[in-house]
């Protein structure tokens, strides 16, 4: 294992200790593909890439993969870990950004030179998603063992809580169209109601 390899094996597994209730009910997807325990994806890199692009926005960076049982939206999500994982991300919309401010910043007239704090259309420092961590959430394994009501709702708070903590957290929700029923107590109580403003 190359020194690189060691220092993402190490990030990924501080990862995992520092949210203890999303590693307990999900898959690191990205520690799998480095132990070598993920499948490749193949002639689906286009859509990867367009997951990338959706990940790397600002708001609404949320995706959400529609399809007919085994079609591969879940291999999808891996190929995806597996990009970041091995560092081989779309950064083509960052390259624009770039070019647009060295064309601000070396204008010849120098007209708006007192305005630019070189913070206009700068590329971040660290590039997006290169640190990001795909958790594979299980709906079954959270649900299961909840014997009182609230026990399901304080469970997702608990993930909530730590994706918000740690912006580098991706989640993938595994059959999401199973929030609008399960754990559901009454008419108005649903756990979509309350990813709802995490997701906004």
């Amino acid at each position: 294992m190359t020194h690189a390899e060691k220092a993402a094996l190490n990030y990924y597994q501080q990862m995992d200790k520092a949210c203890p209730t999303v590693a307990q009910y999900s898959r690191n997807l990205n520690l799998l593909y480095l132990n070598g325990s993920l499948d490749a994806c193949y002639n689906r890199e286009d859509i990867i890439t367009q997951i990338q692009k959706i990940l790397m926005r600002k708001t609404k960076a949320n995706v959400l993969l529609s399809g007919i049982a085994g079609c591969g939206k879940t291999a999808l999500v891996e190929g995806t870990a597996a990009k970041i994982t091995e560092r081989k991300i779309e950064y083509e919309h960052i390259c624009t950004q770039e070019k647009k401010r060295q064309r601000f910043r070396t204008r010849p007239d120098g007209a708006d030179a007192e305005y630019d704090d070189e913070t206009d259309f700068d590329a971040p420092q660290k590039p997006p998603l290169c640190d990001c961590v795909i958790y594979d959430l299980s709906l079954t394994a959270l649900i299961g063992g909840t014997r009182y009501r609230g026990d399901f709702e304080e469970r997702l708070q608990k993930i909530m809580d730590e994706c918000s903590a740690h912006p580098d957290v991706a989640l993938f929700i595994d059959e999401v169209h199973q929030l609008t029923t399960i754990g559901r107590s009454d008419e108005n109580d649903s756990p979509a109601q309350a990813l709802k403003p995490a997701l906004a």
